[in-house]
Formats: C-alpha cells, sequence, structure tokens
C-alpha cells in the first residue's frame, strides 16, 4: 500500500463528496481526474472515483509521473543489462556498457522531470495530491498534500467522518 500523505480524513463511504477546488492548488474548477489504478469492487457497474484537479495541475502530475517511470526505466536497463553481461560471462568492459546507458537514462529522467515540471505557487505537490485507502470495513482513508483542502472535505462529508481510528 502507498504510504499516506500528511493530511487524513477517515470517511464511512467509498464515494464521498469532494468539494469543487483543485486538489493540488485549491483553485475553483470543474475538472475532474481518474486515476489510472482503481481498487477493484465487488459491485458491478461502478463509477470510478474521480478527484476535482485542475487542468494545468494534471499536466504538471503527469509530466512528474512520465519523468518518474523514466528512472524506473533507467534502472532496470542498467540492472538487467549487468545482469545478462555478468550470465553471458561477457568481458568487465561490457558490463560498462549497460550501466552507462542507464545512467544517461537517469539523468535524464531527472532532468526532464527539472524542466517538464512547472508548477503554481500555490500547488502543494509534485506528483500525488490526494491518495485514497481501504481501511477496515466501510471506512476509507483520504489523505490529502494540502491541510486546507483536506478540512473543506472534513466539512464536505461531516456526517460520515469517523474520528481517527
Amino acid at each position: 500500500m502507498a504510504r499516506p500523505l500528511p493530511h487524513r480524513v477517515y470517511v464511512r463511504t467509498d464515494r464521498p463528496h469532494f468539494p469543487p477546488f483543485c486538489v493540488c492548488c485549491g483553485e475553483a474548477t470543474e475538472d475532474q481526474y481518474t486515476p489510472v489504478f482503481q481498487e477493484k469492487t465487488r459491485a458491478p457497474n461502478t463509477e470510478p472515483l474521480r478527484f476535482p484537479l485542475c487542468s494545468f495541475c494534471r499536466e504538471h502530475i503527469l509530466a512528474t509521473h512520465r519523468a518518474d517511470s523514466g528512472k524506473l526505466v533507467a534502472v532496470n536497463v542498467a540492472v538487467w543489462g549487468v545482469a545478462a553481461a555478468m550470465f553471458a560471462t561477457a568481458p568487465v568492459a561490457v558490463f560498462l556498457i549497460p550501466a552507462g546507458v542507464g545512467g544517461l537514462l537517469y539523468w535524464r529522467s531527472v532532468r526532464f522531470r527539472n524542466e517538464a515540471v512547472q508548477k503554481r505557487e500555490t500547488c502543494c505537490a509534485d506528483g500525488v495530491a490526494c491518495r485514497r485507502a481501504w481501511y477496515r470495513r466501510d471506512v476509507f482513508l483520504y489523505s490529502f498534500s494540502s491541510e486546507t483542502y483536506a478540512e473543506l472535505f472534513r466539512d464536505a462529508n461531516r456526517k460520515k467522518v469517523v474520528s481517527d481510528p
């Protein structure tokens, strides 16, 4: 399970009401973002969970994900390339090729992230601004990077909020 973000709210529903503000920057928005990874539910035809996220923040969050994925690819190239050279009993100099390529790819990903990820001053997150996790039975944990948004969320779901278990 992914680590929760700093500001947590426990609610007794899997479909809470999200205030119409971006979970990252707090700007008013009608845009919604559907996370790629959704929990599997037992109920058929369940509508996927959507977070309010303005188009600007969606772009910087997706750019962060792309850059982080590039770093994972770079590490895999280096590790598997060195492993393949090891098992092929290649000369020592061959070990440097995949390690160098992996290092180059990693450096490009870090540089891309620094250049491509443009945030507003009001943005509270680089990658993830809101997370949902099942806690127990019918209680779900929603965690946010923004303390302000966590309070708005708590107020919008006042009747369903559970004190910290």
